[in-house]
């Protein structure tokens, strides 16, 4: 078969290989989504609270619920067998007589977690470890981590300067699960978010069995829907209107609506870009080998006619050909598991998901390529099975074809692989335009030169202002900002009205101490910053978005209703991105000052922040923290990373494009040799009748550009509708214009040069004698 065909060997079998390990990847992938929440017991029978809140310009659809949502609705749902409540705590130290450990995630539960989710401890009491305030069960990992055992049950720790005592240790929540955590302590040790009266926590119901889950949703959203309507008589909110569904802890990650879940949902964008993409790829290298094969049958036809005349049947042939394509897809499936193990960990980082090669080789992604494989030998094979087999003997003995033509075949393989080709091409084009676009959008305050430190003791957060001081006596200092929120994280959410009107609108909010704005360098639209006098105290700064939302007009002195009661508005600020990034809209925000204590401080430096400045920093804060280790966080790179979910569709795109562009490219030189040896009489001919060697690379090169632009065409039509329905996602956006289309054009039209120019250059200067010698 090598000697007969090498092209077979040496470029279709690679080829298959790379769509076959495309299809592996995506195969995992999937399995890797569709498997949330799976291993939960209950995850049939749980129902998560959701609240959907529709504002004036948006709608924003929370998990968080009331706190009567546990405590009063459950006992009037009769479906409801229990309820329980979490709240995603922080990242925090932990002390043992190990050591300090940083960043351990805390989430509070109340007791019925362990019931509600089906889950047992691997040590202590299930029915009592969330049952004390002074309680802590921690994961399997962070016990052995902490404890160098999982032997730990009534022993200490000491988190953030409080002694709790180990009640039970729980294995890890598997990946795929859509919340997580290290430590889990009781919720009624969290007295302050208990008593806010605000939306919180998310929900879940187990339902009883055999209790038809329609009829539990419809009941819990009623009792829902009375007990926010208390809520929002009760906060100045009556205007806002809300409604309540619940989803089924299956279905969360892959249809839910809500968009703050620890773990984020799927995102069916990048969903929908892997699996084309790698149907995309495999399609092109199906195409190649099953187009190599045929013509590896066509060139067998003497030998066929041959095995006839000794007595072969259909069937014997036909298992011939089986034979021959199960051997040759056997090595591609083996190449392609090789190739999908070494691409994997830039798979995984490509579409940020946790994948390890051990995910690749479960039951279900090896069975998924098995089947694959057996349609493929099954299609393959029948082209020679049901044609060649049944070829004239005499024609067949002399090598002949009798009405068998592949020219639909070729031009469709063409017109297939640039389609796709020139599709991929395109949209990676624009969504670089888009990025680049995003990225040229002012931030509205210089991130530059600042760094966030963070993570102190609770003492150093509680002296902030003191470590302020010392740190601005420092000579690379050029600024310092403290705030209770993260610059291009998380706020908090408020309410605020013009003074003396009952109709409040929710506001985000950020908390800062007087200087942060300095140090950020905001822009002053009107009036001024917070000062550290102590009339300041009762005001507030608001963007150029929450003045519009208001309608207001500034002047001094002017009060607004802010969290019920009046507070003086400072100043305008204009509007900044302290959330998001160039690709979503600016929401309203207040800025409100505090004068006791900060989470993180922000330092402006005079150039990048060496190690030695590290050290001087690290220095006047173990003055407060003795413990404390430097951890900071430059704020360009918390703004650069904003666009890493926009990046990654490129790299996906580019990825693909990429290994359609060689797999396109090395088909269509594979053809081109083909078609050139099937059509070498013809071209002899043609040079002996007049023809010119220009005149016949013109008509092989015009065949194929016909069908590069045809393709082209269309892939530019649907290109354009994915990729305006993709920027439809932004608030900033490029405008789609030809030229994107008319540089994806002329690149095709290159590879499809490369690709048969030189096969039609090398059959035009043939000598026409070496054709017709033997005619």
């Amino acid at each position: 078969m090598l000697k007969r065909n090498p092209l077979l060997v040496y470029i279709s079998v690679p080829g298959l290989a790379i769509g076959l390990c495309a299809l592996l990847l995506m195969s995992v992938y999937l399995k890797y989504e569709f498997s949330f929440d799976k291993h939960f017991p209950t995850n049939d029978r749980v129902l998560r609270l959701c609240n959907t809140l529709h504002g004036e310009n948006e709608t924003e659809v929370l998990s968080a619920a009331l706190r009567t949502a546990y405590t009063q609705l459950p006992e009037q749902v009769p479906e409801v067998k229990k309820a329980v409540q979490l709240y995603t705590g922080w990242d925090v130290n932990v002390k043992t007589g190990k050591g300090i450990f940083k960043d351990l995630q805390v989430l509070y539960a109340d007791e019925e977690f362990l019931d509600v989710f089906g889950l047992k401890l691997t040590e202590g009491n299930t029915s009592e470890s969330l049952s004390g305030k002074k309680n802590i069960v921690i994961t399997k990992s962070s016990a052995e981590k902490l404890f160098g055992s999982t032997d730990c049950v009534g022993k200490t720790l000491t988190l953030d300067g409080s002694d709790l005592f180990v009640s039970g240790v729980i294995n890890d929540m598997p990946k795929t699960t859509h919340f997580y955590f290290d430590m889990l302590r009781p919720m009624k040790s969290n007295e302050f978010i208990i008593q806010q009266g605000s939306l919180e926590f998310s929900t879940y119901y187990l339902i009883k069995k055999g209790t038809d889950l329609k009829t539990a949703e419809n009941n819990i959203a009623r009792v829902n829907d009375e007990l926010m309507n208390v809520w929002k008589i009760r906060g100045k909110l009556s205007d806002t209107k809300t409604e309540t569904n619940a989803e089924l802890l299956r279905n969360i990650h892959l249809h839910t609506r809500v968009e703050d879940d620890m773990v984020p949902k799927t995102n069916r964008m990048q969903l929908f870009i892997v699996s084309s993409i790698a149907l995309f790829i495999f399609l092109i290298a199906l195409i190649n080998f099953i187009n190599m094969y045929l013509f590896h049958g066509e060139k067998r036809i003497a030998e066929i006619a041959s095995r006839k005349v000794a007595g072969a049947t259909r069937s014997n042939l036909a298992g011939q050909f089986y034979r021959e394509n199960g051997i040759i897809a056997f090595f591609a499936l083996l190449m392609g598991l090789w190739l999908a193990v070494l691409v994997q960990p830039f798979f995984s980082r490509m579409i940020n998901l946790p994948l390890t090669a051990n995910d690749m080789f479960t039951p279900l992604g090896v069975a998924m390529i098995v089947v694959v494989l057996i349609a493929l030998v099954l299609i393959a094979g029948a082209y020679p099975s049901l044609h060649l087999s049944k070829i004239n003997l005499v024609s067949g003995l002399k090598g002949k074809r009798q009405n068998v033509s592949h020219s639909g075949l070729s031009k469709s393989v063409v017109l297939v692989q640039f389609f796709i080709t020139a599709l991929l091409i395109s949209s990676l084009i624009i969504i670089k335009a888009q990025i680049k676009h995003m990225k040229k959008v002012p931030l509205g305050f210089n991130a530059k030169d600042v760094v966030a430190i963070q993570d102190f003791s609770g003492h150093a957060t509680r002296n902030t202002v003191s470590i302020k001081n010392e740190l601005e006596k420092l000579p690379f200092i050029q600024g310092v900002g403290i705030s209770q929120h993260r610059m291009g994280g998380g706020c908090s959410g408020q309410s605020i009205a013009l003074l003396n009107s009952p109709n409040e609108k929710p506001v985000d909010e950020y908390r800062v101490m007087p200087g942060f704005c300095e140090a950020m360098q905001l822009r002053l639209k009107e009036g001024r910053f917070f000062t550290d006098s102590q009339s300041d105290k009762r005001s507030i700064v608001l963007n150029e978005a929450a003045a519009k939302m208001l309608g207001l007009k500034f002047s001094p002195d002017m009060r607004v209703s802010y969290k019920g009661q009046p507070v003086k508005v400072a100043g305008v600020v204009k509007d900044f991105y302290f959330n998001g990034y160039a690709g979503k809209s600016i929401e309203p925000l207040v800025l409100s000052r505090v004068d006791d204590y900060g989470y993180i401080i922000y330092l402006r430096t005079l150039g990048s922040f060496t190690q030695d400045n590290q050290k001087q920093v690290s220095g006047v804060i173990k003055k407060f923290d003795p413990d404390y280790r430097m951890s900071f966080t430059s704020l360009d790179d918390v703004y650069a990373a904003k666009f890493e979910k926009d990046e990654r569709v490129f790299n996906m795109v580019s990825s693909g494009a990429f290994l359609a562009i060689i797999l396109s490219f090395v088909g269509m030189m594979a053809l081109s040799i083909l078609n050139v040896t099937r059509r070498i009489k013809e071209i002899g001919i043609r040079k002996v009748v007049g023809s010119s060697e220009a005149g016949i690379i013109g008509k092989l090169l015009g065949e194929t550009f016909l069908l590069v632009s045809i393709a082209s065409v269309f892939a530019f039509a649907v290109s354009y509708l994915l990729m305006i329905k993709w920027l439809s996602n932004f608030a900033t956006k490029v405008n789609i214009h030809m030229s994107y289309f008319l540089i994806s054009g002329l690149f095709a039209f290159v590879i499809a040069f490369f690709a048969v120019g030189w096969q039609s250059w090398r059959a035009a200067t043939r000598n026409p004698v070496e054709a017709l010698r033997y005619e």
